[in-house]
């Protein structure tokens, strides 16, 4: 039964890629802890490993914590607990936490809603090619929420969430295109290219 606690905490962590290497990482984990501390590991649940993992500064825990106590999963929703743990995650650079926090921002959820906050976070996101970020930037844009409403940056990344794989930015896409000239179109996909080119920074 400790086993296979152990393995479910593992897998929600995103640690374990075959039974053997975790095997060998819980192993290494184990070693030089008593009979007691062993147990304690071995019997934490995912939430309560997560939230050990991420006081070590592991981004992943820190994300997956933050998130938890964002949502109440394994743990009592607590808004406060869960801006914590995702800023650390998104100031280590983790991209999900940079969009989940932005998302927070942007709804109010938890925190005083903030537009701008929620684009700089969305922002950085998007500059690591993160898909679902840069579909949320290019809202923020077609909206003027944190920034001046601007179609033809709307369109750029709408345009370039597409081309990552983001199911509803084709149609954001399209949307956009409706109310913009040919000219204001041709620009935004110039506008696109280039900032590909750049690795998404500065665009």
């Amino acid at each position: 039964m400790q086993i296979i606690k152990a393995l479910l905490v593992a897998v929600t962590l995103g640690s374990m890629s075959a039974p053997a290497v975790f095997a060998q990482s819980l192993e290494k984990k184990l070693q030089g802890l008593s009979a007691d501390e062993q147990a304690a590991i071995l019997m934490e649940t995912p939430a309560e490993a997560a939230l050990r993992q991420a006081k070590r500064g592991d981004v992943r825990a820190q994300y997956d914590i933050g998130a938890r106590y964002a949502s109440g999963h394994g743990v009592i929703q607590n808004y406060a607990e869960a801006e914590k743990w995702l800023r650390k995650a998104a100031n280590q650079g983790s991209a999900r936490a940079q969009r989940k926090l932005a998302g927070m921002y942007e709804d109010g959820e938890g925190v005083n809603r903030d537009y701008k906050a929620a684009v700089k976070l969305y922002r950085k996101a998007s500059e690591q090619g993160d898909e679902e970020a840069q579909f949320k930037l290019s809202q923020m844009y077609g909206n003027g929420r944190g920034v001046s409403k601007d179609k033809v940056l709307a369109h750029m990344w709408a345009n370039i969430a597409a081309s990552n794989g983001q199911r509803e930015a084709a149609s954001e896409r399209q949307s956009l295109e409706r109310w913009m000239s040919n000219k204001k179109i041709k620009k935004a996909q110039k506008l696109a290219r280039e900032c590909v080119q750049k690795n998404y920074k500065n665009c």
